[in-house]
Parts: C-alpha cells; sequence; structure tokens
C-alpha cells in the first residue's frame, strides 16, 4: 500500500499509540491498516527516530545511579557484566555480607542443569555459601574445586576454602557430584607439588572445561588473606613487593597493569592456572573494601574474571582510579 505524507505521519501516530498506549499487538495493528508486520515495525522505528515517540525509564527504586556506575565500570574494565549492590557500613564485615549475599544470587541466577560450576576460596565466598539454598529444578551440577587449602591454617578454620564451599554447595542441588582438591595451597618443594599433581589429574581436567566459576579477589599484600596463612608466601614479601604484586586470584598474582607475576614458588603452587581460568565462559569475581580497588583492577586487566560483584563504595573508588 502506498501511503502519502500525511497518511503515514497519521499510521505511524495512531499505530504508536493503539501499540504503545492501548497494548495492541503488532498483528491487531497490522490487520488494521491493512500492512504488513515488516512495515508497521518499520513505521513504529521511525516514529521512535522522530520524535513522535519517546520512551522514559523511570526509577522507582532510586536504582539507576548502580545502573550507570555498573555501566562505567563494565566499560572501564572491559567485562562482560557488574553488579553493585549497596552495604551497610565500609567496614569488611559490612561489605562481605552485602556481597557475598549478591554473589549467591547471581551465581544462582546463572545455574542450569548439568553446568561444571568451579568454586574459589575466601571470605567473601565463604559468606556466600551460607545463602546458598535448595533448587529441586537443578539437578546434575559437577562442582570443581580450583585449589588447594589442607594444611593452610593453623585454626583449623576450612570453612573459607574451596572444599569445604564445594561441599556445602553440592548439597543443595540433587545429584551434584564434586571434583576436590586433596592438598595444601602451597606444597614445600616441587617434587611434593608434582607428586600431588598426579593425584589431582581429574580435578585439573575437570577445571579445563568449565561452565562456569566464582572466585574470591584477594587484597594487596599488606592485607591479603592468602599471604596471612600461608607461611611459604610470606617468606617472599620481598619478591612480592619487588614485582608491584597487587593482588591474585587463586593464588595467580598480579600486578595493576594485569600483567601475570609469577613467583619463585610458582611451580609450588595447587591451583587452577591461568590459561584455565581465563578460558572459562563465566567467571564470576567477587570482592569489595578499599584494600581491594587495585586488586579489581589488576585482575579484571589480567583477564582472570570476566564478571564483578561488588559494593558501592568500592565500585565509586574504582570509577575514579587511574
Amino acid at each position: 500500500m502506498s501511503l502519502s505524507s500525511e497518511e503515514r505521519y497519521y499510521v505511524k501516530l495512531k499505530a504508536s499509540y493503539l501499540y504503545y498506549k492501548e497494548n495492541k499487538t503488532q498483528a491487531e495493528i497490522a490487520e488494521l491498516f491493512n500492512i504488513s508486520r515488516p512495515t508497521l515495525i518499520k513505521l513504529l522505528n521511525d516514529a521512535k527516530k522522530e520524535g513522535i515517540v519517546t520512551i522514559e525509564v523511570h526509577d522507582t527504586r532510586m536504582g539507576s545511579h548502580y545502573i550507570e556506575l555498573e555501566q562505567t565500570l563494565r566499560k572501564k574494565l572491559d567485562l562482560k557484566d557488574v553488579k553493585i549492590v549497596s552495604a551497610s557500613g565500609t567496614t569488611k564485615e559490612a561489605v562481605n555480607l552485602s556481597v557475598g549475599a549478591a554473589a549467591e544470587q547471581y551465581l544462582t541466577n546463572l545455574l542450569r542443569s548439568g553446568m561444571s560450576v568451579g568454586l574459589g576460596w575466601g571470605r567473601t565466598l565463604e559468606i556466600m555459601a551460607r545463602y546458598i539454598k535448595p533448587h529441586p529444578s537443578i539437578v546434575d551440577l559437577h562442582i570443581v574445586s580450583l585449589l588447594g587449602g589442607l594444611g593452610s591454617t593453623s585454626a583449623g578454620d576450612y570453612s573459607m576454602f574451596a572444599n569445604s564451599l564445594c561441599e556445602i554447595m553440592a548439597s543443595n542441588y540433587s545429584s551434584a557430584s564434586v571434583s576436590m582438591m586433596y592438598s595444601p595451597l602451597v606444597a614445600p618443594n616441587e617434587v611434593v607439588a608434582q607428586t600431588f599433581t598426579d593425584t589431582l589429574t581429574a580435578t585439573y581436567e575437570k577445571q579445563q572445561s568449565l561452565d562456569i566459576a566464582i572466585v574470591g579477589i584477594d587484597s594487596d599484600p599488606a592485607h591479603s588473606t592468602t599471604l596471612e596463612i600461608e607461611k611459604p608466601l610470606q617468606a617472599l614479601a620481598e619478591e612480592i613487593h619487588d614485582k608491584g604484586i597487587v593482588g591474585n586470584v587463586c593464588a595467580r598474582f598480579y600486578n595493576k597493569k594485569g600483567e601475570l607475576c609469577p613467583l619463585s614458588i610458582e611451580n609450588n603452587i595447587l591451583s587452577i592456572s591461568t590459561d584455565n581460568l581465563q578460558r572459562t565462559p563465566v567467571v564470576i569475581g567477587a570482592a569489595g573494601g578499599e584494600h581491594k580497588v587495585d586488586s579489581i583492577i589488576g585482575g579484571a586487566r589480567a583477564r582472570l574474571f570476566n564478571i564483578l560483584v561488588t559494593d558501592e563504595h568500592t565500585a565509586q573508588a574504582i570509577a575514579l582510579s587511574r
């Protein structure tokens, strides 16, 4: 049907009213005007371009600031997505609580039956595990520990380590299976490390084909949980300082530029390789706090995670950081 300029304008105007105001379907409107649906779609698109139709998003819960900040960080760090949550305060406990709860929700929303899921470690993920609930509709998950940790702490508190987190998650999903890392995080020497590696061949193979992983992002050396509990790493304080290390993910260290910084005892570390982390399609990094700003920036640049869950204060600091 050939339309004059006036007729075309009238159809655009009325079609837009019927579609956006009256919630008529495209099929109903196309039939009314005796035009094809592709023609109608073009008219509706033209109506938006010409200002006949304008779309407003009303932020009824005042969340637009977070959306804008999330997009700022996503572009700045070249990530797939960023989730920012409010925190009741800036203390480590308050931040970990908010980020941990949000991380669990983000992870759960992505899970599908039959997936292979890798779990890192840390205080934030320990809190995340508290929020995991049974999901009967998701079955046959294979849950993979990403790093060792046996004997890593004299306190005997293993609840933040990967194996413990795997057990908690598996207990909440029907028919879930687990591949553990029964080893220390740092072996005393390369010979012992190789012995453990040989016994963990099946787990390392599982780490090569993960669908999704969630990891903690450790702080700068002065505030690092990894260095706090691993005496072999404490002995490398001068080396770590000289290399400008700002953080680590699963005990894989890096500087703020995102350059990986292998340590002199790198072959003693029993953890997922950086290559396997980087090839995992979805890696959620969960972290927050003033001491983790550079750690998050460096980890993102190193491609050790591609989705970030963090708190508003940390997000604002990252946005302002160079």
